[in-house]
């Protein structure tokens, strides 16, 4: 036996309920765009730049065969990029913690 559908039409008052739930929905969406906007769209201030050159500057250079006994070395599950926090373990050098 198939099921079987009753299809009703919607009286005013449900069509009413529907036009309020999208005029609020629209009006939820508006102000969310005009503060996205003007917390992402509005020029900043530069001043963080202009420090970052600085300390950028003023770093002591580091000589390239100190860094070129570095190996890559993969060590643990692929996470994705989703890592928040690595600490090492400070008796074994070879130990580390990462989450």
């Amino acid at each position: 036996m198939s099921p079987t559908y009753l299809i009703v039409p919607l009286g005013e008052m449900a069509m009413n309920a529907i036009r309020s739930v999208t005029r609020a929905g629209l009006r939820m969406l508006s102000i969310s765009g005009v503060a996205l906007l003007f917390l992402f769209g509005c020029p900043g201030d530069n001043s963080a730049v202009a420090m970052d050159e600085v300390v950028l500057a003023d770093a002591p250079s580091v000589d390239a065969s100190f860094l070129s006994a570095l190996e890559w070395r993969f060590v643990g599950p692929f996470r994705g990029g989703r890592v928040l926090a690595v600490a090492g373990h400070p008796d074994d050098p070879l130990l580390y913690y990462f989450g």
